[in-house]
């Protein structure tokens, strides 16, 4: 398994807005251990709660220039597709990075084996897209919870590669 992932870790949750500092960054703070499974593989979600239908963002472009992968972060971390970086292109882990790191978070990228079975924590699913491109959803674990295209038809086959947001 992935050393990143084999750390004990706190789940966090957003600030609500009155407490946001002044600079407009939302920063996380801890808010309560994660569940025995999710604690046991070591994996940190940004949210602590069950994820809720209003959370979940639609993406806004599409083809070659398709923001699906902001809209799964966004719709991980329960913020708004605005608030996201461009993650478009083959840095899109740089600038993923970039953006979370003065937030407390980064990002993890595990294989498909390497996510424990049985883990419900909320992380960004990167395969093969049903209109012939790279596409990002949102997963539960292994398993597939929400696609950001307006149409839902999800990925072709499984991911094979998932994305965890890490505590620092």
């Amino acid at each position: 398994m992935n050393t990143a992932l084999s750390r004990v870790a706190w789940c966090l949750e957003p600030l609500i807005p009155p407490l946001w500092p002044d600079d407009g960054k939302r920063r996380l703070r801890h808010r309560r251990a994660a569940t025995v499974a999710d604690v046991g593989c070591g994996i940190i979600a940004a949210m602590a709660r069950p994820p809720r239908p209003s959370q979940f963002v639609t993406q806004t472009t599409f083809g070659d220039n398709g923001n699906c992968l902001a809209a799964a972060l966004a719709s991980v971390l329960g913020w708004k597709l605005t608030e996201m970086p461009d993650l478009r292109g083959p840095d899109w882990h740089r600038r993923m990075t970039d953006f979370l790191a003065p937030r407390g978070l980064r990002p993890v990228v595990v294989g498909r084996r390497d996510v424990p079975d049985g883990s419900r924590v909320l992380n960004i699913g990167l395969g093969d897209g049903p209109r012939g491109r790279p596409h990002a959803v949102v997963c539960s674990g292994l398993t597939l919870i929400h696609d950001p295209h307006p149409d839902r038809s999800g990925l072709l086959g499984l991911p094979q590669h998932h994305v965890f947001i890490l505590g620092r």
